[in-house]
């Protein structure tokens, strides 16, 4: 695994990631790319770990102010180009590492980008939120994206992951897991200035930033000089130059203030002591009374938190999250800061050293327990072993469920994945239908709730988005332009043509408009899915396609539940022919067609057929007018028509236009061959691969007829074997959907 660190030893999250590297069990091999350079890469050549800077390396996160951001964004995205040299290598390390692990949730955009550059051959991304972001849109934002974006998330604390959750507005995948806090081996020597100081030693670590409340420090400092408390000081570890602050704060930042410029204005500067950065703040801890974190953040659980309680060492803060600092246990927790209150703390603690010695101890035990190096590296390597082997989320996108065989195929498709390799869910415009029932338990069925897509589409849009998933596949022409036009920007869009565009009537208006956005949209996918080879024709050659997009992928038929479902076969009673017919009763279907034909030939046939529409009340007027009330039947939707296909003597379909007519392939598993118009979309390609005989293309005239008339009779009761060519076989046709889905396709 490869992480990335911002820091380079000089912040908090640096150290931790270091502490989690140095515990991680043998198995895990890691290197380490950081922003600076500075004291940890010597400790990771002491651990044999690979540790390489790269200065290029781009960050950014939202700020709580406005113009800040738009400051801060605007020279972020100036400097992009800056990192062209990184982000190439970085590509290329992409190539041979498991998991990328980001270590700060401010290099969200950069694992954006990485994302969408390595697509579907990309490791598992995998990322630290280690900050607590304020409420502005800039943060909402940068958690959408990474909701998005990585696999897992690491949170230092529950409260880091509610306050993503809720900038998100959504559940985000990821777990907390506590920084990793170790009691030191040996006491280090104290920084120079401090082991002769007598006074009570108050303890502060970090970076000046306004948010982390050192400036505070002053305020207490001034309150206690009030009191004639000057018993005290405050020693202070880190970079405190000064940086955008408000007031007095802000004018000193402006002339490139320091903290102890603020501090002797206030009268105080003798109560300060100023170390710099320290490369070990071990060296501080050891040597301090009590350590203090004065966040206007209300975070009292930081790395200088842990590091001074695994030292032993009694913690004042402010917030409200007591499983670390407890008031009257582990140190000391304020709901707000108020210099009165903590000078009332910090004088009573100064008097009685054996209550300071007592939380100490405590604080100690406690987090030694909490942040166990061995348990929580595992707790890690866990998350990242799971990150590698996520299974990818692949949406399925579907008008509805009602019963066509393009949602069919689609249920069928999301029913049948491997589990272990993907994590399959549904978006429907709206949830009625009979397919409904058909979905596996697991796979999870979101409903957009608007009938028609020019309603929905952005609601369409919104929902893709918040899914976030790997892979999107769509059905059907006009869902598979709405969800080009609202495609998510991290996924991948498979979009499959199930029906052939240009045999639907439509006006000339209807047609250009049709072939434009063909044309300006499906080249957008990632692939698209042709059942046959005449519409994966049409779509290049008329839509102009990219022919390397398109694949021809045929059909699922479930070949082993169709005959189940079938047995025992159904026969309407009586003498002659026994035919059905299963389809949306509309004017592609052809069933006008067949009624014409039946009333202008001779034979004693009955023809069932089995399905809905919006042509059933002209059909039964016209085969009632045409004296055929008793040869052909509009039994409805059935589920399961199998048991009636198998036990007719033929299918028939006398369609207009169709794509990969599914109820063909399904006659054939339940041994009943077909009849078919060659308008009849892939019945050519079908009649190809099946056995002599099975599929019998006629056009419709006296040919269909005289095809019903030499279908042999099946009146054995008994299922016949399958006709099934095994290129449509459900086991062979999801091996090719679970080749355009996976990472090594």
């Amino acid at each position: 695994m490869l992480c990335l660190d911002i820091e380079g030893g000089y912040g908090g999250s640096s150290r931790s990631l270091y502490e989690s590297l140095r515990h991680l069990p043998t198995n895990v091999s890691a290197e380490v790319w950081c922003r600076r350079q500075g004291p940890v890469q010597e400790r990771y050549a002491a651990l044999g770990i690979s540790c390489r800077v790269m200065a290029d390396m781009p960050h950014i996160s939202s700020l709580p102010r406005l113009s800040r951001n738009i400051y801060a964004y605007a020279n972020f995205f100036m400097r992009w180009h800056v990192s062209v040299a990184f982000r190439d290598a970085l590509v290329k390390a992409a190539e041979r590492f498991d998991i990328i692990h980001f270590n700060h949730e401010g290099l969200f955009l950069l694992a954006s980008w990485l994302r969408r550059r390595v697509g579907r051959n990309r490791p598992g991304l995998t990322m630290h939120v280690r900050t607590h972001l304020p409420s502005t849109p800039f943060s909402r934002w940068q958690f959408r994206i990474i909701g998005r974006t990585v696999d897992q998330l690491v949170f230092i604390t529950e409260n880091e992951k509610a306050r993503a959750e809720a900038l998100a507005d959504r559940a985000l995948a990821g777990t907390t897991i506590y920084n990793i806090a170790s009691a030191p081996s040996v006491v280090a020597a104290a920084p120079n200035g401090l082991a002769s100081e007598t006074r009570f030693r108050v303890a502060a670590l970090g970076t000046y930033a306004y948010v982390r409340g050192f400036d505070r420090l002053v305020d207490a400092a001034v309150e206690l000089k009030r009191r004639g408390e000057t018993d005290v000081v405050f020693v202070v570890a880190g970079d405190m130059k000064l940086r955008s602050s408000p007031g007095e704060l802000g004018n000193l930042a402006k002339r490139g203030g320091h903290l102890s410029n603020f501090a002797e204005r206030r009268g105080v500067g003798s109560m300060f002591l100023f170390l710099g950065h320290l490369a070990e703040p071990e060296r501080l801890l050891a040597h301090c009374d009590l350590v203090v974190r004065p966040s206007r953040g209300g975070d009292p659980w930081g790395r200088d938190v842990l590091e001074a309680m695994s030292c032993g060492r009694a913690v004042m803060a402010t917030g409200q999250f007591s499983r670390f600092v407890e008031t009257g246990v582990t140190g000391f927790l304020h709901r707000e800061f108020d210099a009165a209150r903590w000078a009332d703390e910090i004088v009573t603690l100064s008097r009685d050293r054996g209550t300071v010695a007592r939380l100490g101890r405590s604080a100690q035990q406690r987090v030694l327990q909490l942040c166990d190096g061995q348990a929580r590296a595992l707790d890690l390597a866990r998350v990242w072993e799971s990150a590698r082997r996520t299974p990818k989320n692949v949406l399925f996108v579907l008008p509805d469920f009602e019963g066509g065989g393009a949602q069919r195929v689609l249920v069928t498709l999301a029913n049948a994945l491997d589990r272990t390799r993907f994590k399959p869910a549904i978006l429907v415009l709206h949830e009625r239908g009979p397919w409904r029932e058909m979905v596996a338990s697991d796979v999870a069925v979101t409903a957009v709730g608007h009938a028609r897509l020019r309603y929905g589409l952005w609601a369409l849009r919104a929902a893709m988005r918040r899914a976030a998933p790997d892979v999107v596949i769509s059905t059907i022409g006009y869902i598979n332009l709405g969800v080009l036009l609202g495609r998510p920007r991290t996924s991948r869009v498979i979009v499959r043509e199930s029906n052939t565009p240009g045999a639907a009537p439509k006006g000339l208006l209807s047609r250009l408009a049709q072939r434009i956005a063909y044309a300006l949209l499906y080249r957008r996918a990632d692939c698209v899915i042709s059942p046959n080879e005449p519409i994966a024709e049409e779509l290049a050659h008329e839509y102009r396609v990219p022919a390397s997009r398109i694949r021809i992928v045929h059909n699922p038929v479930d070949e082993q539940a169709l005959r189940v479902a079938g047995a025992p076969p159904r026969r309407r009673p009586g003498q002659g022919g026994r035919f059905v017919a299963v389809g949306r009763l509309s004017r592609q279907k052809g069933y006008d067609r067949l009624i014409e034909l039946l009333a202008s030939g001779a034979g004693d046939f009955h023809v069932a057929v089995f399905g809905e529409g919006e042509d059933l009340a002209a059909l039964e007027a016209q085969a009632l007018a045409r004296g055929l009330a008793d040869c052909i039947t509009f039994a409805g939707f059935d589920p399961n028509p199998a048991t009636w296909i198998a036990g007719a003597d033929a299918l028939v379909l006398p369609s207009r236009w169709e794509g990969l007519p599914n109820v063909v392939l399904e006659s054939l598993a339940c041994g009943t061959p077909v009849i078919a118009t060659p308008e009849s979309g892939g019945i050519d390609e079908i009649a190809r691969l099946a056995k002599a005989g099975a599929v019998t293309i006629a056009p419709m005239g006296p040919d269909f007829l005289a095809a019903m008339v030499a279908a042999p009779r099946n009146e054995s009761g008994h299922l016949r074997e399958s006709l099934l060519p095994n290129q449509f076989k459900l086991a062979s046709v999801v091996a090719t959907y679970e080749s355009l889905l996976s990472p090594s396709a």
